[in-house]
């Protein structure tokens, strides 16, 4: 009896101290599948079974962020649905980025990928441009194409707009934005991604800039090359295409690399391990011919 009096008398300080109990999820990013099936399934299996997993432990992903080329989608999305059976304890959400090759756009807007309403909260019903709200994080997808796009790659001014207004609504804690073609791309697309219109790309990046105490990275693909950098001028290294720069006060742009259509049958999977105001990111990678992944690097993104 006395223990359970103790009990109840610590419930009952712990629920009016005001204090919230330890938040700690994760999620993962990938990019670039496309016919590379077995590579992406290898990604999958990753992800899902955590065997490069040291300390401090990620945890079972709450979704999949597929930063573009899924084409082709049907195949893609069965194997994703074969590695996590929907409706099981090993299902997860399914986040897709359109990317240049997405040729089945079609597939993307009425196939079952991104027909959740309560998931996808969309710019409109022809675009690929949602958010969705998940945990303490808000994820926002911004479609370079349609809509919100324009010349085959950049965010137009009412994506800018869009963007800017789901960031200024959320109440999340961290918020991550999601688009396929860099806004500083490295080692291949350079000058035909984000960067071709740069008028746009710097005012998008500064945008991002007035909200960095809860923007946390901005998440890519394009380049078939896994690579950081954060950046906060606009006008300086970020634009030199042999640089990498880590400027202080600004925000990540992170390439997930390839998990299928990879350089040199690189597989990559960028992890994220949220514990309450604190994200770190874990790459793990599996070289060309090797069946295990190894941890790249782990970077504390705050």
């Amino acid at each position: 009896m006395v223990n359970n009096r103790l009990l109840l008398i610590a419930i009952l300080v712990f629920v009016f101290s005001g204090i919230t109990p330890a938040q700690s999820w994760s999620f993962s990013s990938v990019a670039d599948p496309r016919s590379g099936f077995d590579d992406f399934k290898k990604a999958l299996i990753e992800i899902k079974e955590l065997k490069t997993n040291p300390e401090p432990k990620i945890q079972k992903s709450e979704f999949v962020l597929v930063n573009g080329d899924f084409d082709p989608a049907e195949i893609n999305f069965r194997i994703f649905n074969e590695v996590f059976p929907p409706n099981t304890n090993s299902s997860t959400k399914f986040l897709p980025v359109l990317g240049n090759h997405d040729l089945d756009y079609l597939y993307f807007i009425n196939g079952k990928m991104t027909n959740d309403k309560n998931v996808f909260q969309k710019f409109d019903d022809s675009t690929i441009s949602y958010y969705t709200d998940i945990k303490n994080s808000r994820i926002i997808v911004v479609d370079q194409y349609q809509g919100t796009g324009f010349k085959s790659g950049c965010i137009n001014e009412a994506g800018i707009n869009w963007v800017e207004e789901k960031i200024k609504s959320a109440s999340a804690e961290h918020i991550f934005i999601a688009f396929h073609e860099p806004a500083f791309p490295r080692f291949r697309h350079i000058g035909d991604s984000f960067d071709a219109c740069l008028k746009e790309r710097d005012e998008f990046w500064n945008m991002l800039l007035k909200y960095k105490d809860r923007v946390r990275a901005v998440l890519v693909g394009h380049s078939h090359y896994y690579y950081k950098m954060k950046i906060q001028d606009v006008k300086g290294d970020a634009n030199n295409p042999k640089k990498f720069p880590i400027e202080e006060g600004g925000i990540y742009q992170i390439d997930a690399g390839g998990a299928g259509n990879s350089k040199e049958g690189e597989v990559t999977v960028v992890q994220f391990l949220i514990e309450n105001s604190k994200v770190l990111a874990r790459v793990v990678q599996s070289q060309k011919g090797e069946k295990d992944f190894k941890v790249l690097e782990t970077i504390e993104i705050n």
